[in-house]
């Protein structure tokens, strides 16, 4: 947003899913109400994005001048769970709720974007 050096601590390389806040909101509200409220259904994206190609996927919709750095620490990583790969299946709520997700990760980052920038003037 302001420009500032994009600092990657890893090596870049986990693939992870972003869904939109108010699609998750949408959708979580959509099972509370619902009678099928007391099965299991993921939330979340099914686009997967490593956390690198996030990074330069964000400096590119902003237009921005940002530098993304990867250091690859090794130590990123100590004491946590490390799970490279976490794309939820969604199949289930698509199919019993006829769910979409309704907002691109592109158009999510520059309402993000758009958010925070609002909320600092």
């Amino acid at each position: 947003i302001h420009n500032e050096e994009i600092v990657i601590t890893g090596d870049g390389s986990p693939v992870r899913s972003y869904l939109y806040m108010g699609d998750a909101t949408n959708w979580l509200i959509r099972l509370m109400l619902s009678d099928k409220n007391k099965s299991i259904h993921n939330v979340g994206s099914s686009r997967s994005i490593s956390i690198e190609n996030l990074a330069r996927l964000t400096k590119d919709v902003l237009a921005s001048k940002s530098k993304v750095t990867i250091k690859a620490l090794q130590t990123s990583d100590i004491g946590n769970f490390a799970r490279n790969f976490y794309i939820p299946d969604i199949s289930l709520i698509k199919r019993d709720f006829k769910i979409t997700e309704s907002i691109s990760l592109e158009k999510s980052i520059i309402k993000t974007s758009q958010f925070y920038t609002s909320t600092k003037n």
